[in-house]
């Protein structure tokens, strides 16, 4: 596995280190990440995870305001319609009135 990928866990995972020299090292080992698939002592930072789900119900309001948004703006506003009812409505008497 690639290392980016492993650090997708070390990040996320309560035993990570940080070594200046080096990067993200296991706690436990002190060592590179060196798993194939997953971490078998992975366990998930109580704090990040936290994080993660605020920052997902965070991004969820955001797109659900941006929705919101885009559906008020394909509404034509009550305003254009009353002003449009009356514009056909003078039409229709001035035409009545013609006649």
């Amino acid at each position: 596995m690639e290392r980016e990928k492993q650090l997708e866990f070390c990040k996320q995972c309560s035993h990570r280190k940080m070594n200046f020299k080096v990067g993200l090292l296991c706690g436990l080992t002190d060592k590179m990440a060196d798993f194939e698939i997953a971490c078998p002592d992975f366990v998930e930072d109580p704090i990040i995870k936290e994080q993660r789900l605020k920052d997902l119900i965070a991004l969820r309001e955001y797109q659900i305001a941006v929705a919101r948004i885009e559906q008020e703006n394909k509404k034509p506003h009550k305003v254009i319609f009353k002003i449009i009812s009356i514009i056909f409505t003078i039409i229709s008497i001035i035409l009545a009135f013609m006649e």
